[in-house]
């Protein structure tokens, strides 16, 4: 009895002395993220056929080593060619592009998202760091490592790898730049703001709110740190200004910084029963039966050209809100269950983990 209450006492002494040892090297206890981050995509049932948004992001990676800019979808109810679309932004294809110069196969282009994912687990510690010791940071960055829907976005080409760790690296520089207001935290700061915008441009209109919240901070305090805060959002839209000005002289649009919205927006207030909020391709309204009760809307926007189908897209969403709120909050609700747990989805049983 008394050899095996010594064990006991033991084991918990023995585990709190392995991760003293462990958060002094912390490369060296996060390193077994790495290979599973790795061994997903290796494992994954692929082959050399794009997956999903593979096709986009490759496809214009592959472009952009030729010198030339071809936006990743064609008009959303027709499949007909309609340029410009700007669905994806350009922050991970400009990462891809060497890669597609030397003809890589997409296998190291899915790797890649491992080694962003693995980054920005490291990234995170050093951001903790900040705030709390050495364990409890790295016991935060295994918590990160081990948020399960991470591995879903791995197998194959995504934006959120990349974008994990732009957000992380902002957060974790922009903290060093209101501590120290050294120029190279703010460089820092502001370009991972500036290619997080680019690689999902919903976070163009994030940055900007971020800014007037700031300026609106120091125009009430006077608060010296609201404008450092401000600075590093500033400089991201001032880094941001080549691809709003092609944007513009392509669509005619100011602050156009992607045409991916109008449609996820549309799903997200849809007043249907069966709708759970999620998106659809506008091609599988006309395939699906159950997006049978969409199918007059789309029908009245198919002959229009891009940007009319998108304003006709958010014209429709606004109806939808002012006409059934609640259902739009629960849709909102749903979203949001499915970023943490990926349920539910409209008309599929629950699915175990994943982010999508």
């Amino acid at each position: 009895m008394g050899g095996s209450r010594q064990t006991t006492l033991r084991a918990p002494a023995a585990a709190a002395a392995l991760l003293e040892r462990l958060a002094g090297r912390p490369l060296l206890a996060l390193a077994p993220f790495a290979v599973v981050f790795a061994a997903i995509p290796l494992v994954a049932p692929a082959n050399d056929n794009l997956y999903d948004d593979e096709a986009g992001y490759i496809g214009l990676s592959r472009l952009l080593a030729h010198g030339h800019f071809l936006f990743g979808r064609d008009n959303l109810v027709t499949g007909g060619p309609n340029y410009p679309n700007l669905w994806f932004g350009p922050g991970l294809p400009l990462v891809l592009t060497p890669f597609a110069a030397l003809h890589a196969p997409p296998m190291v282009d899915r790797l890649l998202g491992s080694l962003f994912l693995f980054a920005a687990v490291l990234v995170f510690y050093l951001l903790l760091r900040l705030f709390v010791g050495a364990r409890r940071a790295l016991l935060g960055a295994a918590l990160l490592g081990l948020y399960v829907p991470l591995y879903t976005v791995v197998a194959f080409v995504h934006a959120e790898p990349l974008a994990l760790l732009l957000v992380v690296t902002g957060c974790y520089a922009g903290v060093r730049y209101l501590r120290e207001g050294r120029l190279r935290w703010l460089g820092a700061a502001g370009l991972s703001w500036c290619w997080l915008a680019l690689t999902r441009v919903e976070y163009g209109w994030i940055v900007t709110a971020l800014l007037v919240a700031s300026l609106g901070w120091w125009a009430i305090r006077r608060n010296a740190h609201a404008l450092r805060a401000a600075a590093p959002l500033a400089l991201a839209l001032v880094l941001c200004t080549p691809w709003l000005a092609y944007t513009h002289s392509v669509t005619g649009n100011v602050f156009e910084w992607g045409t991916s919205g109008p449609l996820s927006l549309y799903w997200m207030t849809s007043p249907y029963a069966g709708d759970r909020g999620d998106w659809h391709g506008a091609d599988s309204v006309f395939s699906d039966p159950h997006l049978a009760p969409h199918r007059p809307f789309f029908r009245s926007i198919a002959k229009l050209d891009l940007s009319a189908q998108n304003a006709r897209l958010e014209t429709q969403a606004r109806k939808n809100v002012a006409r059934k709120p609640v259902k739009f909050a629960e849709n909102v609700a749903d979203n949001i269950s499915r970023m943490l747990f990926n349920v539910p989805y409209s008309f599929k049983p629950a699915k175990r983990t994943g982010l999508v």
